[in-house]
């Protein structure tokens, strides 16, 4: 891994933080919640926070 490379994750790492922080709100709730209901997907419920804590270990 060349040091753009590392670089370049780190930021995507900082960012999937921020969407997690942000998703984990009610705010983040109910707007994830809307994007399910306008795709005519039940709600998210606990699946997506499950998720969430799969592809980022420590979110939890």
């Amino acid at each position: 891994m060349t040091g753009r490379d590392a670089a370049w994750l780190a930021d995507l790492a900082g960012t999937l933080a921020e969407v997690d922080e942000f998703l984990r709100t009610p705010a983040g709730h109910a707007a994830l919640e809307g994007f399910y209901q306008a795709r005519g997907s039940l709600a998210p419920g606990f699946e997506a926070g499950n998720l969430i804590d799969a592809v980022l270990p420590g979110a939890e």
